[in-house]
């Protein structure tokens, strides 16, 4: 499930069941992962080895380490943890009685981009627990700046900023070239013959999104 999206700030169904089924030789066990009522849904095989064994301890959002620690762990918010064969006689597990690591009440963090981590001519977007910072039209790279300082108009032509267009700058192309650079040349004969002799305006786009800064810290929940 590599291409689903959960880190968007909104709730998030999650079920996994086991199932089993039989052939001619012998039972197959398989794991169902769906995630929003059955939207997104992924299955794997198994083996075994988990028939018949009684349940003890349910570690929810990491596997417990040593000393403490936490592996794999999820960092967001959990609610309404249930376990059972069906939603009518499933078991609601209470969080309160539970073993807790790193593990706080409430579903609220800071926004990351109240502290203005994105350089200047860009705007940042909260990712939930963390932000990435998308330059403004115009201006490309980490540091988001001002793609005329790289002239990509050719043949003496001038970049100029503009804010009114849609990619941030224009290209002024002298009274022989016209093209998205200016690029080309004219000519005196053929269809480019007919061209106006007044500058051409084009415009192209350079616009690249800084990497997004993500934290790794984990938390989880043993369930006993």
């Amino acid at each position: 499930m590599d291409q689903i999206k959960v880190n968007d700030g909104d709730w998030h169904h999650l079920q996994l069941e086991l199932k089993s089924s039989k052939d001619e030789l012998k039972t197959k066990y398989t794991v169902v992962m769906s995630i929003d009522y059955g939207h997104h849904q992924t299955m794997v095989e198994i083996g075994s080895e988990l028939h018949g064994l009684k349940l003890k301890t349910i570690s929810v959002g990491g596997v417990s380490g040593n000393h403490g620690s936490v592996l794999h762990g999820f960092r967001g918010c959990i609610q309404g943890v249930r376990i059972g064969e069906t939603p009518s006689t499933a078991l609601v597990l209470n969080i309160n009685q539970a073993e807790k690591v790193n593990v706080e009440g409430g579903c609220s963090i800071p926004d990351p981009c109240d502290s203005s981590p994105c350089p200047t001519n860009s705007y940042c977007s909260d990712d939930w627990d963390s932000y990435s910072c998308s330059c403004d039209p115009g201006y490309y790279g980490e540091d988001c700046k001002d793609v005329c300082s790289l002239n990509p108009c050719e043949h003496l032509s001038v970049c100029t900023r503009k804010p009114s267009s849609s990619h941030g700058y224009t290209c002024d192309c002298s009274v022989n070239y016209f093209g998205q650079y200016c690029e080309t040349k004219k000519t005196t004969t053929g269809l480019q013959e007919a061209m106006p002799a007044t500058p051409v305006i084009v415009t192209q786009l350079v616009h690249f999104l800084a990497p997004a800064i993500r934290r790794q810290d984990s938390a989880s929940v043993n369930l006993v």
